[in-house]
């Protein structure tokens, strides 16, 4: 016999029955680990709310509830319909108002809020009290002060107001300059209309002020009435661009319910086509960072629902979220556009704000 034949044979045969489950050529090789599919990017469109006043709601004995009657906070509250962001406003010395939104209570919801894991957006009012289209009172502190004297100003008060956030780790995504400036602010000396050179180098030092605590927050100028195209062109033609004011994000109010004449339905769809129009123009996106419906009519929760949908899906991307104002309240706190009901002290949200949870 030919032994060495013999033992290569045997090796042979041997080497086949053990290469399949030893991790050879066979059928049985392990097939390489699939690597983990990676987590869905969250979407860039975002929905919340301005809650200012809640705090208030607090220290006068109410109390926020889920549907089924659990004690909660505002803002996680607002977390579990869905929001992803939480708008507050500052006054500049609210004395006279029992100093609601001053600097102190801004900081004890801002802190709540990032407590709730949301976002934080900021919008200064550069007033003591209420601004909008209707009224921008300078504050009592800066009366008679020079164009320079109140760039000084806003920059001052923006830093305070940012700096005390940032000392807490706050860090808003999102800064109003201004609240609501069809014709300006701080009038008369920055209404829009008559001395346009100045409202802009007002913003400018209110961005510039952003830019220098938050590099990398979004500074946003609101303007109100979404639906009416010529104003936001006016002021992104003839003032922004006209007199380089840097700004990041165009922000929008839109209140379908007081435009009767025009109707709900067709106020919304002007609103969509202006945020598509501004961006294919200007190259400026939008944000609704506010809206409101009324509270007690059973066909809001249907428009809002039109708004959410709409603003996510039809405007080409350009709309970067929905902020309602604001949705805590309702009728017996004296504002008809809330999204809440109240049984004696206890509040709780109704079906306008359950839509949210959609989007």
């Amino acid at each position: 016999m030919n032994y060495k034949v013999f033992f290569s044979a045997f090796i042979i045969f041997i080497t086949a029955l053990l290469l399949p489950c030893c991790g050879g050529s066979g059928d049985d090789t392990p097939t390489p680990p699939v690597p983990p599919t990676p987590p869905t990017p969250k979407s860039a469109f975002m929905t919340g709310a301005d809650i200012s006043w809640y705090t208030e709601m607090e220290a006068k004995g109410y109390q926020f509830q889920n549907t089924v009657g659990v004690n909660m906070s505002c803002p996680k509250l607002m977390r579990d319909y869905g929001m992803d962001i939480i708008r507050l406003r500052v006054w500049v010395n609210p004395v006279e108002h029992d100093n609601w939104c001053n600097k102190a209570d801004v900081l004890t919801k801002a802190l709540a809020v990032k407590d709730a894991g949301m976002e934080v957006m900021i919008d200064f009012h550069y007033s003591d009290w209420w601004a909008d289209p209707g009224k921008q009172y300078i504050p009592e502190a800066w009366k008679g002060h020079s164009v320079e004297e109140l760039k000084t100003d806003i920059a001052t008060h923006t830093k305070d107001i940012l700096n005390a956030l940032k000392e807490k780790d706050v860090t808003p995504a999102y800064v109003q300059i201004g609240n609501e400036t069809d014709d300006g602010f701080l009038w008369e000396t920055a209404r829009a209309s008559k001395n346009p050179a100045n409202y802009a180098a007002l913003l400018q030092s209110g961005y510039k002020a952003v830019k220098s605590v938050f590099p990398e927050t979004k500074v946003i100028i609101h303007i109100s009435n979404a639906y009416k195209l010529d104003t936001y062109q006016w002021q992104i033609k003839d003032i922004f661009q006209k007199y380089n004011v840097d700004y990041d994000i165009i922000g929008m109010s839109l209140y379908p319910s007081y435009q009767e004449e025009m109707g709900a339905t067709a106020c919304i769809d002007k609103y969509i086509s202006n945020v598509k129009t501004i961006y294919n123009t200007y190259k400026k996106e939008c944000m609704l960072v506010e809206v409101g419906l009324p509270v007690d009519d059973a066909s809001s929760a249907a428009l809002m629902k039109d708004i959410l949908e709409k603003s996510k899906n039809h405007t080409d991307g350009h709309c970067l979220g929905v902020l309602y104002w604001e949705p805590e309240s309702w009728s017996g706190w004296g504002y008809g556009l809330g999204a809440s009901t109240a049984n004696g002290k206890n509040v709780r949200p109704n079906a306008i704000l359950n839509v949210f949870k959609e989007y």
